[in-house]
């Protein structure tokens, strides 16, 4: 089964901040609501323990929130959205992973900590960075 993790800020983050001051720097004019993480992950897991994985490891409950999606869904593009303060509902998702021959440390530590949790059957494929753009 392939499913994804979604981690998003309350508030806007370094990331966000980065990513914007970049786009400016250049003159690219943008509408750039929201910078996260993603994890996609594979195996036999279950809803909950995509969710104990989710709260106990990748998350930091006060400061973000997650979105958890299994085979076949989209992204939660409403939840996140729901979650922004100005509350848009046209957006455009970006996603952006390194190249599979680059070593991602990231998916090593997460699968060790997913084993110390109790959840060996949780294997990381990859890890990337997700931002939400309203639509013009």
């Amino acid at each position: 089964m392939l499913c994804e993790i979604d981690i998003y800020p309350v508030a806007p983050d370094a990331e966000y901040r980065r990513i914007l001051q970049e786009l400016r720097d250049l003159k690219i004019p943008t509408s750039l609501l929201c910078s996260g993480r993603v994890y996609l992950l594979a195996g036999e897991v279950s809803g909950e323990a995509l969710e104990r994985l989710a709260v106990t490891l990748l998350t930091d409950t006060v400061t973000e929130r997650y979105a958890l999606m299994g085979p076949g869904q989209l992204p939660p593009v409403q939840k996140i959205v729901a979650d922004m303060p100005n509350g848009l509902h046209a957006i455009t998702v970006l996603t952006v992973l390194p190249h599979p021959d680059v070593m991602d440390p990231v998916v090593e530590s997460v699968m060790l900590a997913a084993r110390d949790l109790g959840l060996p059957e949780v294997r990381v494929l990859r890890t990337g960075r997700r931002y939400w753009f309203a639509d013009a």
